[in-house]
């Protein structure tokens, strides 16, 4: 029995494949994504870290490509899809650090460019790179597309505000008709551009624009941003100007109401649509 074990040892890779994992961090943020801006520049680089090898191989080599796994298998051959970005990498990491940019590592993995939705993979070789020596891959997401811009349905006025309401453009992004993470809305003093306000929102498609000047006109619009932060066209702007009456939601504010509106209130919100008609009608009779 012995001597069976240890010639099935002596047949194992020299590299505990089980353990090994690949993380690839890019230095302009964290956020997991590649945006146009970060490819078609050369600032952002990335690098790839690798921990669990117990290899005392000499021979690892660390591979950038568009395909998992970094390897094409054809009906008689195997052949690596990609390029070999650091040839004497060590079981402790790369020997370059930062490994490559963004833009040469789209370049090198064959995606053509930054314009394309892909992951760009890091396969981790030991010995010649073929479909038994692979390691470990990493990935990072190369977002390389701008959503739609979106479709504004109506601004509506309120004290002080302005409401806007919208829908996502037809388009896509990562092949999703339309799709956009989040949005961000401006109100823009049509005769004083340097008076922009603006709101982030990433969930729904409507959002409350406040702190305007009454009997003011605005001209609003509205971008969509990709997972990766790519920014859209801007929507055809559409004009609205605040004006000085008690609108529901001041109405509610002003009776003590907590709730930030929006459909997704919940009850609270719910509540608040009741007590309206009542809030106006008692503000009425006090005025008379």
């Amino acid at each position: 029995m012995v001597p069976r074990l240890a010639a099935l040892l002596l047949l194992l890779p020299s590299v505990a494949l089980g353990a090994v994992t690949i993380s690839v961090s890019e230095s302009a943020d964290s956020d997991g994504y590649v945006n146009i801006a970060e490819c078609q520049g050369s600032t952002d680089n990335l690098t790839a870290a690798w921990s669990g090898v117990t290899s005392t191989s000499t021979n690892l080599s660390l591979y950038v490509s568009d395909t998992s796994g970094c390897i094409d298998t054809g009906s008689s051959s195997t052949t690596v899809r990609g390029t070999a970005i650091d040839a004497s990498a060590s079981a402790s990491g790369p020997s370059t650090n930062p490994v490559t940019t963004a833009s040469n590592a789209a370049s090198l993995a064959g995606l053509g460019g930054c314009n394309t939705y892909q992951p760009i993979y890091f396969c981790l070789f030991d010995g010649a790179p073929s479909s038994t020596t692979l390691v470990a891959q990493g990935s990072i997401q190369l977002d390389g597309l701008r959503p739609a811009a979106p479709d504004i349905q109506s601004v509506t006025p309120g004290n002080a505000a302005l409401t806007v309401y919208w829908t996502a453009g037809t388009g896509s992004d990562g092949g999703t008709t339309g799709a956009a993470k989040s949005y961000e809305a401006h109100a823009v003093n049509a005769s004083n551009t340097s008076e922009d306000h603006s709101q982030t929102v990433t969930s729904g498609t409507s959002v409350r624009i406040g702190g305007l000047q009454n009997d003011v006109t605005y001209n609003v619009y509205v971008y969509a941003l990709s997972a990766g932060g790519n920014y859209s066209a801007a929507s055809a702007a559409v004009q609205g100007s605040p004006i000085p009456v008690d609108d529901f939601w001041t109405s509610y504010k002003n009776a003590g109401g907590r709730d930030s509106g929006g459909c997704s209130s919940g009850a609270a919100g719910a509540v608040a649509l009741l007590l309206s008609p009542l809030l106006l009608l008692a503000r009425k009779r006090r005025r008379s």
